[in-house]
């Protein structure tokens, strides 16, 4: 029996010499796959060798979380240096171009080592997602990496496909594939993605996704509808044309029946300027006047006049955020509205206005008997006086600026 074997194997190594590949160990054999692999990665067209080696080098001092272990369904992965940090930190900053490391990271998602796989992910969330929105002038993406990345982000396990899919998305509209993406949204395995990846249609997209954004925002599904408003907020930089577009069409929004989908329309109109900000503010201070007022009802008038919002072409009035200033000063002074909404309208008043009326105000809350609602008038005391601090002559523009 043992010289059979023998014979076998001596006829195998036989054979393999024959075909020039030669007899290896198991070690041999997986340095020659290993080889192979990075020769095919390496004549892929839009590939970046160095990114690539970058990654398999910081990968290997990554372990991944264990199926099961990530609570959120978010992959988690912990790194022994500070690698991963920087190449998060250069692809934010604008060191590294995004466009240009599509392909690269689609093929990190397939790499046979786990900590490779959990860094590729970890930058696409955290630099490829919606902080990829604040890039004033995105370069095109190449038609083969977005296909790729949105391949290989299918293929992920639901749970992180779902913290993918939105990079997934703006590679695909950057790159013009915006078919494709539909047409795999649209296959039942995929359903679940759907939520994930319709916020995001408008962060590249812009208005040419908006009749989408319109159709999608019409369906019964209630949070396929949600999803769908949710895609102006998260594209920055509006202009005059997209600005007027899009609120007008929000505008029809406000008396939908479901109460969720006004809510969101309000977070949109909230954007908007004029006779549209008089209309959102008419409803919540009939609201307040009733005391029928929930936490997310505050969140229209809140970003009326915050800070972020000073970039819109047109912009609300001094006159309408004064509205807005008394409406949360009431919210906030008054145990007639529930917990929640009180600590959201104190929450607003640091970035908006970080002046002494404000300030006397959450010195007098801090002994409110609510302990929730004195706390925060505690914690946004010292935002205020640091706020001061760092711009001790300035007034955010919202407040004081009206319309261009």
């Amino acid at each position: 029996m043992a010289s059979s074997t023998r014979s076998t194997l001596l006829l195998t190594c036989a054979l393999s010499l024959l075909s020039a590949s030669g007899c290896k160990s198991k070690g041999q054999t997986a340095a020659v796959e290993t080889a192979r692999s990075a020769s095919r990665v390496s004549s892929l067209p839009g590939v970046d060798e160095a990114l690539l080696n970058e990654l398999r080098t910081i990968g290997k001092t990554c372990q991944a979380a264990a199926d099961g272990q990530a609570a959120s369904g978010e992959t988690q992965y912990r790194c022994t240096d500070s690698g991963n940090w920087k190449l998060i930190s250069d692809f934010l900053r604008g060191k590294r171009d995004r466009a240009g490391a599509v392909h690269t990271l689609a093929v990190a998602l397939e790499d046979t080592d786990s900590g490779v796989r959990a860094l590729g992910a970890s930058l696409l969330r955290s630099a490829f997602g919606s902080h990829w929105g604040r890039d004033r002038s995105p370069s095109k993406v190449e038609p083969r990496a977005a296909r790729a990345l949105l391949e290989n982000v299918l293929k992920q396990p639901r749970a992180a496909a779902k913290q993918l899919v939105p990079a997934a998305v703006n590679a695909a509209m950057l790159a013009g594939e915006s078919a494709l993406l539909h047409e795999k949204l649209a296959r039942a395995e995929h359903r679940e993605l759907k939520p994930a990846a319709y916020p995001h249609l408008m962060t590249m997209g812009r208005l040419t996704a908006f009749d989408t954004i319109k159709q999608l925002t019409s369906d019964q599904d209630t949070d396929l509808a949600l999803a769908a408003l949710e895609a102006p907020l998260n594209m920055s930089h509006w202009n005059e044309t997209e600005q007027v577009a899009i609120c007008e069409w929000a505008r029809g929004l406000l008396d939908d029946k479901r109460t969720e989908i006004a809510t969101r329309a309000g977070l949109v109109i909230a954007n908007c300027w004029g006779g549209m900000l008089d209309e959102l503010l008419d409803r919540a201070e009939r609201r307040v006047g009733a005391k029928d007022f929930e936490p997310t009802a505050l969140g229209p008038p809140i970003k009326v006049c915050a800070p972020e919002r000073d970039a819109r072409p047109k912009r609300p009035t001094q006159a309408q955020c004064e509205r807005v200033r008394k409406l949360l000063f009431t919210v906030a002074d008054s145990a007639a509205f529930d917990e929640k909404s009180r600590v959201s309208a104190i929450g607003a008043m640091p970035l908006a206005w970080p002046d002494e009326r404000s300030e006397k105000l959450l010195k007098r809350l801090q002994k409110d008997p609510n302990p929730q609602v004195a706390s925060a008038a505690r914690q946004n005391v010292e935002a205020i006086a640091l706020v001061r601090s760092e711009q001790p002559s300035s007034t955010p523009s919202a407040v004081t600026t009206g319309p261009r």
